[in-house]
């Protein structure tokens, strides 16, 4: 959750000079994108309920999807051997 809340108009105009100063002038990513100025502006909540009624979806904690994806990027070769033998796995 944001700490501080800012204006749309002040955040819509970071988003315009990022993209014109850093992305068109300077041509790098621009550090705080338009669609991202505008997305910040809109409540974004979703509910599961349809996907857990129509085709059984079930939740799960998100570490333990984390833990998952980690560890299938690590064993299908995603991950080098150095950056592999330097992890802890959680048991």
């Amino acid at each position: 959750m944001p700490r501080v809340q800012v204006p749309q108009p002040l955040v819509l105009a970071a988003g315009v000079a990022s993209e014109l100063i850093q992305g068109r002038l300077l041509r790098r990513e621009p550090r705080t994108p338009l669609e991202a100025a505008r997305m910040s502006a809109r409540r974004m909540v979703f509910s599961d309920e349809r996907a857990r009624a129509e085709i059984g979806y079930t939740s799960r904690p998100a570490r333990e999807a984390i833990d998952e994806s980690a560890r299938w990027f690590a064993g299908h070769g995603y991950v080098s051997a150095a950056r592999r033998a330097a992890i802890r796995w959680r048991a």
